[in-house]
């Protein structure tokens, strides 16, 4: 009979993940027409686009408040092949868990519209936002943070122009 020794897979730790820096995630969201204000003081709370691991499909996380808690965060799942965040079912529920206005729900849409199109295309495993409403009642979003799994590039050269942004120096 041969023997198999275990290994421990918390020796084994794998970085594959890219994270930009925040000016970059909003200039790409600049470049998708999201309207971003880097000076405001304080955010009405979080959008982000990742992956429900128990649904098995993508969520949008939605947390509302200028901090984030784990505690206040909701978890909305929807299906990969969701055309449109306009007229789902889910839009009004994220819009109400954040206590954002019903006026806000056309703005909200092409936000996380523009964020899942940004998820698909760039292969993304997190996309976070700081969102607010400006002075006139429009939606922007104050900060940023993407996450990306840098095995697109690895395995066959996927995803460039994101790897490139990673500065090796830092």
């Amino acid at each position: 009979m041969r023997r198999v020794t275990r290994i421990s897979r918390t020796a084994v730790q794998l970085k594959r993940n890219l994270y930009i820096k925040q000016f970059q995630a909003l200039e790409i969201l600049r470049q998708n027409s999201i309207p971003v204000n880097e000076t405001a003081s304080s955010s009405d709370g979080s959008i982000s686009i990742a992956v429900d691991r128990t649904a098995l499909s993508p969520c949008i996380v939605a947390s509302p408040g200028a901090e984030w808690e784990p505690t206040r965060s909701h978890r909305f799942p929807f299906s990969y092949n969701l055309a449109s965040f306009e007229n789902n079912a889910v839009m009004p529920k994220v819009l109400s868990h954040l206590g954002l206005p019903a006026s806000a729900r056309g703005q909200l849409a092409s936000l996380v519209q523009a964020l899942w199109g940004i998820f698909k295309e760039k292969e993304a495993i997190v996309l976070e936002t700081r969102v607010g409403l400006s002075t006139d009642g429009k939606l922007e979003v104050h900060g940023a943070r993407f996450g990306f799994d840098d095995a697109a590039y690895r395995s066959s050269g996927r995803q460039e122009d994101i790897h490139q942004l990673r500065n090796k120096a830092e």
